[in-house]
């Protein structure tokens, strides 16, 4: 559901970028504010998972916060990566009860037994060996910088 339409949304936002399939840059909810201030993706309701217990949904139209999306987002991709099906794009924030599901560059979902305690577990678990070294640790270095700013992503 919300994550797969987060994915789309972001995958029309690189499909209208004229630099070359540009994501927006920021992380999580500064990165996905974007889509509703550019009018991809508006219903605040998509921005919470509905098991989260930390996080209410914000008003349509409205600029997202930490409080009001429960989700993980890694600002910076291409969609022109080589890698769009190992690429994670955003997950479940640490801490969302139940599997940890990710949405990928190329737009497909997946659940991860969970939940987990970091960002950095999540990237643990997903453990993509055709994704290359450097890629993985972009992500895993992304990931532990996150974990080091919980209290401000609100997980």
């Amino acid at each position: 559901g919300n994550l797969k339409q987060i994915g789309l949304g972001l995958i029309m936002y690189a499909g209208d970028d004229i630099e070359g399939g540009k994501l927006p840059e920021k992380d999580n909810a500064e990165g996905l504010n974007e889509l509703v201030t550019d009018y991809y993706l508006t219903a605040g309701s998509v921005y919470v998972n509905p098991r989260s217990k930390r996080h209410t949904s914000g008003k349509d139209n409205e600029p997202l916060t930490e409080k009001t999306c429960s989700y993980i987002y890694f600002g910076g991709l291409r969609d022109t990566n080589k890698y769009p099906s190992d690429s994670p794009l955003a997950f479940d924030k640490p801490g969302v009860p139940g599997n940890t599901w990710v949405v990928f560059l190329d737009g497909h979902v997946e659940s991860l037994q969970g939940p987990f305690d970091s960002c950095e577990a999540v990237i643990k678990a997903l453990d993509r060996p055709h994704l290359p070294k450097e890629h993985r640790q972009w992500y895993l270095d992304k990931a532990k910088a996150m974990d080091e700013r919980r209290d401000k992503l609100e997980y």
